[in-house]
């Protein structure tokens, strides 16, 4: 038996942005995801064989446990869809919040139906507010929390973006938590947007630093009279 999957076009599926602590006001962001055929959604068929393709951040045996209960049984294209949402909410449980799996166009033969994994990237960092903290010290963090080093914003080195690990937001977090323990920060803010690059994500990091000085002044009068009754001293010292 060949039952058609049909792929009508590329639509935009919102997925809930996990928002830092210390973030900006909640966002959405988008991925893009294929959307099936309405005219197949009564259609059914016999699962034999589901075969997951892309993931690399899961075992194999994680993802038989999803697809064991579906396998050999006649499923239409909701339950299919069963499938998918559930790798998807394996992956955003776990901070992958901008990896999905869906299925792409294809004829279901014999029983075997594909689906595939998009794992999301962090293409890059949009850093403002620096003054006197570096760049680089910031993006260390970053760096940490992906396992591998962010590309400087001139770079467009696409197949080091597709060999880098996916995104994974509770990283992130505990690192930028980390970051902002320094006592040159005043305030932290951070925000995940749509890249450049399909199903890649900037993550934009606004930075207040304190000021690096520290002023005090005091008054006293322990001077001689014939000098002046009050004298002044002014303290001014900065952080390094």
């Amino acid at each position: 038996m060949i039952v058609k999957i049909a792929v009508i076009r590329q639509c935009i599926a919102k997925v809930l942005i996990w928002v830092i602590a210390f973030s900006l006001q909640p966002d959405s962001l988008v991925v893009a995801q294929p959307d099936i055929n309405a005219e197949n959604i009564s259609t059914s068929a016999t699962v034999e064989k589901i075969r997951v393709i892309g993931y690399t951040v899961f075992s194999d045996t994680e993802i038989e446990k999803i697809i064991k209960p579906f396998r050999g049984k006649k499923l239409d294209f909701d339950q299919l869809r069963n499938i998918t949402e559930a790798i998807t909410n394996l992956y955003v449980s776990n901070g992958y919040i901008t990896s999905v799996a869906f299925l792409p166009e294809q004829e279901i033969v014999d029983g075997i139906i594909n689906i595939r994994v998009v794992e999301g990237k962090l293409e890059n960092l949009d850093i403002k507010g620096l003054k006197h903290l570096q760049e680089s010290y910031v993006r260390s963090f970053i760096s940490s929390a992906q396992g591998s080093s962010i590309s400087d914003p001139d770079s467009e080195n696409i197949s080091s973006l597709n060999q880098s690990p996916p995104l994974n937001i509770k990283k992130i977090e505990e690192e930028l938590d980390l970051l902002k323990r320094n006592l040159s920060i005043e305030n932290l803010k951070a925000e995940l947007v749509k890249g450049t690059q399909a199903n890649s994500s900037v993550l934009l990091i606004e930075i207040e630093e304190t000021s690096p000085f520290d002023a005090n002044l005091s008054l006293d009068n322990y001077r001689s009279p014939s000098v002046g009754e009050f004298q002044g001293t002014l303290k001014l010292a900065t952080e390094i």
